[in-house]
């Protein structure tokens, strides 16, 4: 079975399967064997198919005319299924689904529904199921209503035109809602000759629409720097009961009770049903034993407790949990005083919420005690109204203790509303007016129990009677010529103030009549001092003074002129500038190079150069604005220099010689060549003098003088010698020697050698022969060693 499961003990060619059900779906096939092998048949499917059947079938149903009816039926089988639905044995035309739905049911409909269900392999018929419609009598019940609280009402029962039903009450409700607000509902049977019922009802809320009346304070009016606060209003919910609940106030025993720091009060019950405080009156003493008021700011508090604290031994309850705190409400020193406290809410550290218990502990104490000061209770009978515990409660430091319980109680009044309204602050709104003036607006709202609210507010206004007060003084300001200065003064003043501008104290301005003063087109006079004087009802204050400076932008009156300068010499440059302030100066070279320490009008150059020439021009600056002067050219001549003298030259007879100078100066340089530095060379007017094929006659002094339109240099004398053979001019013989006679040339040296023999390897110079200077006369040389046969001799010229 399945391609795996060995059926057990089906051995033989035939499988039989009896009964089957959906588990034996599926394929079989079988292993054939004998001793020489098996083989394994092709497999054969088993479907397990299942005829229609009927699961769940349709029920019973009662409708009214006009209801929707639903039949659902749920089929078993092999699916797919097909569906018939038939009424009182007849086809339903479309009606071939599981479910049957019937809208907008009428009587005709009522009667008997079948469905047939089928598949391929059988069908099966439902169970019939009955429908039964109803006519539900034509009854129209009465829509709930409201009604204002005072007004008459009654219920409005159902109504109906079938004079065969029968109305019947069931029952009438009433319950409270808020404040003096309640419904009241009521229900009714409306039924047929059928015994078929319709039931109806009828809600009619009874509500009190009345707002809490309040009462407000006034607005009023404080000055300025004192202590204010707002008073508070008063609310109470429309219609409320008033009544003294606790007094024990006419019973006063005339006894004073010093707590010291304790604090103490009575446990109370109250009478009525009156519990919403409007006002609670606590008698109280101080004194101070030497003088008429207290040292101190004295205090009281007043606290109510509810009895739920730590039970003492004798079963009684301590106070215990606190649900109202006054906090401290000022006293005075009095033999009788009164503490009234009507605000419960507003002005509670711990506001009261809600209704009062009816029984519960208030308590005092007192704070602030100095030197000498005492305060207290005083001390009542019985009350004549509600009730008060035996004795008083005190709080040591060991907690609650119950003390004279004599009967001693405290004298109070407080008397409750039979309903409360809540008192809270909705905004508060801070207007400034002017200065220091302003108003602060409270608004506050009652509500009532049903959120019926009421509102109303109180306006303080605070107003400031001191004189002006500058806040901000005017500033100094600087300006150009021309421009528009503005000088401000904000001021907190009230009520509206004056103003009165001076310049320079004394000078009252026509302009000047605001907060603002406005000066347009500013001169040069009316820089100075500016101050205001404000003024209101209550006085005047001045500003300090506020400087306007003028400023005039520089303006060059006459310019830098150029200026020429022999080399080594000074130069001036002068600028002439106005300006307000005095104006700075920074001189210029070729307009991008600062001269350091150059800040006058007048720029002085000494031994100047010409690295130095150039333009010159000025930057003129004060607060107002920059100006440049035109340029100004710094030419720098100079006389001529020579860099480089003609030097001294030695030439041979009948060569050329060459006479050259360097000189600088101012172009164009001028040349004139002197021979013995006093006689002009013709035609020598260049830097270089050439002599040809000179001769003995040309030596001597060579000088020149180099001019320009600046002045002239001569130079240094350049000596020339023309190297000439000397000529022998005597040859004579004496006692004394040989004397040589032979010629010379001026600027030549002589020196004069002798020898015995040619060629000579070693001539001797003659004594007072050596460089002899040159005459342009003959010169006689004296040998006096000439003794032998024959004497040779040798003249150097130099």
């Amino acid at each position: 079975f399945d391609a795996t499961n060995a059926l057990n003990g089906q051995t033989n060619i035939t499988l039989d399967l009896t009964d089957v059900g959906p588990a034996q779906a599926g394929t079989y096939e079988v292993v054939v064997t004998n001793v020489y092998g098996s083989s394994t048949s092709a497999p054969a499917t088993l479907t397990i198919v299942i005829p229609a059947n009927i699961l769940i079938e349709p029920t019973n149903q009662v409708a009214n005319v006009g209801d929707t009816v639903t039949w659902t039926v749920v089929a078993g089988g092999t699916a797919p299924f097909s569906y018939q639905w038939y009424f009182d044995a007849g086809v339903m035309g479309l009606a071939t689904n599981a479910t049957l739905v019937l809208s907008n049911i009428v009587p005709a409909e009522a009667g008997v529904y079948q469905v047939v269900v089928g598949n391929d392999f059988g069908s099966v018929t439902s169970a019939p199921a009955n429908l039964k419609v109803v006519v539900i009598p034509k009854v129209v019940c009465s829509p709930d209503t409201s009604v204002p609280l005072g007004t008459p009402w009654d219920f409005s029962p159902p109504s109906y035109s079938d004079t065969n039903l029968t109305l019947q009450v069931l029952n009438t409700t009433t319950n409270l809602l808020c404040g003096s607000s309640f419904s009241a509902t009521r229900q009714w049977t409306v039924t047929d000759t059928n015994g078929y019922q319709v039931p109806c009802s009828q809600t009619v809320q009874v509500l009190d629409s009345a707002a809490p009346v309040m009462t407000c304070p006034a607005d009023k009016a404080v000055p300025h720097g004192t202590s204010w606060a707002f008073d508070l209003p008063r609310a109470t919910e429309a219609g409320a009961i008033e009544a003294i609940v606790y007094d024990n106030r006419t019973n006063n025993l005339n006894q004073n009770l010093d707590p010291g720091q304790a604090e103490v009060g009575n446990q109370i019950t109250l009478a009525g049903s009156q519990r919403y405080p409007s006002s609670l009156v606590l008698g109280y003493w101080g004194s101070n034993a030497t003088q008429g008021v207290f040292v101190g700011a004295v205090t009281a508090r007043v606290r109510f407790y509810r009895m739920d604290g730590p039970v003492l031994s004798a079963a009684v309850a301590t106070p215990g949990t606190v649900f109202y705190d006054s906090g401290p409400l000022g006293i005075r020193a009095t033999n009788q005083g009164a503490l009234v406290l009507k605000d419960f809410q507003l002005s509670a550290a711990a506001p009261l919420a809600g209704a009062l218990p009816s029984v519960f502990t208030w308590t005092v104490r007192f704070d602030g005690l100095g030197s000498n000061d005492a305060a207290g209770l005083s001390l009542s009978g019985p009350p004549g109204v509600g009730q008060s515990a035996a004795g008083y409660w005190a709080l040591g430091t060991n907690g609650w203790a119950l003390q004279g319980q004599g009967g001693q109680s405290f004298g109070a009044q407080l008397a409750a509303l039979s309903s409360g309204v809540s008192l809270s602050v909705v905004s508060t709104v801070t207007n400034v007016q002017c200065a220091q003036n302003f108003t602060v607006t409270r608004s506050w709202q009652a509500l009532d129990a049903c959120s019926h609210a009421a509102t109303c507010s109180q306006t303080v206004s605070v107003v400031d009677q001191s004189p002006p007060l500058v806040l901000s003084q005017p500033q100094d300001q600087s300006a150009l010529v021309g421009q528009t200065v503005s000088l401000s003064v904000s001021v907190s003043s009230c009520p509206p103030t004056s103003y009165q501008w001076y310049f320079n104290q004394t000078n009252a301005l026509s302009q000047g009549t605001n907060a603002t003063l406005v000066l347009t087109s500013v001169t040069i006079a009316r820089a100075g001092s500016y101050q205001v004087l404000i003024t209101n009802a209550y006085g005047s204050s001045t500003s300090g003074p506020a400087l306007v400076s003028v400023s005039g932008a520089p303006t060059i009156l006459s310019q830098p002129l150029d200026q020429v300068v022999t080399g080594g010499g000074t130069a001036v440059f002068t600028v002439s500038a106005a300006g307000t302030p005095a104006p700075t100066y920074q001189w210029l070279f070729n307009d991008t190079n600062s001269l350091s320490g150059a800040v006058s009008n007048s720029l002085t150059l000494t031994n100047v150069q010409n690295s130095q020439r150039g333009f010159y021009s000025v930057v003129v600056s004060n607060s107002a604005g920059t100006v440049t002067s035109s340029r100004a050219a710094l030419t720098v001549v100079q006389a001529p220099v020579i860099t480089l003298q003609p030097q001294n030259l030695t030439n041979f007879q009948g060569q050329s010689v060459v006479f050259t100078v360097t000189a600088v100066g101012t172009s164009p340089l001028s040349y004139q060549w002197m021979a013995n530095c006093t006689r002009p060379v013709s035609g020598a007017t260049l830097p270089t003098l050439r002599l040809k094929s000179v001769t003995p006659n040309d030596s001597g002094s060579y000088c020149v003088v180099v001019s320009n339109a600046f002045g002239f240099v001569l130079s240094e004398p350049a000596v020339l010698r023309v190297l000439a053979q000397a000529r022998l001019t005597s040859l004579t013989q004496s006692q004394n020697g040989v004397a040589l006679g032979f010629t010379t040339v001026t600027n030549l040296f002589y020196s004069v050698y002798s020898s015995a023999l040619l060629p000579a390897t070693n001539w001797s110079l003659l004594p007072g022969a050596f460089q002899q200077p040159g005459t342009g006369v003959p010169m006689t040389v004296t040998d006096p060693a000439a003794t032998g046969r024959q004497r040779f001799y040798r003249i150097l010229v130099e």
